[in-house]
């Protein structure tokens, strides 16, 4: 289904049902249920969700819109997450543990939940720096357990954590971006309640079942 050229209606559907049956994989693959009708219409916005997702992303990694010499949202958190890939990664993660239980976390922890979470490796000396450095610029306190350093983030790294996301929030390529993504999810959320009515037999299938499922599924319809 790739390319500007004109298809017959026979290559349309092999095309269609060739597309499907990759996004069903890839369903299978992240554990959720795959529904032939939201993938359809992601399939139709694919180049808008594409372009949202880029700009969503840079909103992310770039800085923050509206910032000066004169003006500076969350100076000490842009200067404590400077440098490669990886140490932003680490500040993400230490800030998103350090508020997410509100107590105070160690290098160990964070270096175990990179790891568990797949994310790309960290070692425990690289994390330990970035709380050095976080401590040095008041973002961190530091103190001594009988299991080793722990560190409570500050009330001056809350505020500008705070402000620096207020900005995200307001920005449009970002906010697009998040409309798009709770739209897909909630006409997949619908899709799925229809079809556990359908097995409760509070509606009938062959009420309810697009012509592209049929073609997709066959005439006795989906299985699972």
């Amino acid at each position: 289904m790739v390319g500007s050229g004109k298809m017959s209606i026979d290559q349309h559907i092999i095309g269609m049902k060739a597309y499907l049956a990759r996004m069903q994989s890839i369903c299978k693959f992240l554990e959720i249920r795959f529904t032939v009708n939201p993938t359809l219409w992601f399939w139709r916005n694919r180049m808008r969700a594409n372009k949202l997702m880029l700009r969503g992303a840079a909103v992310l990694n770039q800085p923050t819109t509206g910032e000066s010499d004169n003006f500076k949202i969350g100076p000490l958190i842009k200067k404590w997450a400077s440098g490669t890939q990886q140490k932003h990664m680490i500040v993400r993660k230490i800030c998103e543990m350090a508020i997410d239980g509100r107590r105070a976390i160690s290098a160990s922890e964070v270096h175990m939940e990179l790891q568990g979470r797949s994310q790309a490796t960290a070692s425990l000396d690289r994390i330990r720096s970035a709380f050095s450095h976080a401590v040095e610029m008041g973002l961190f306190r530091k103190a001594k357990s009988g299991h080793g350093d722990l560190y409570t983030i500050t009330k001056i790294c809350l505020i500008e954590l705070s402000e620096r996301t207020h900005c995200k929030y307001t920005n449009n390529d970002f906010l697009e971006m998040c409309r798009f993504a709770v739209a897909y999810d909630e006409m997949r959320k619908q899709a799925e309640a229809t079809g556990e009515d359908e097995k409760m037999g509070k509606v009938y299938e062959s009420d309810h079942q697009t012509l592209v499922e049929r073609i997709f599924f066959g005439d006795e319809g989906r299985i699972d």
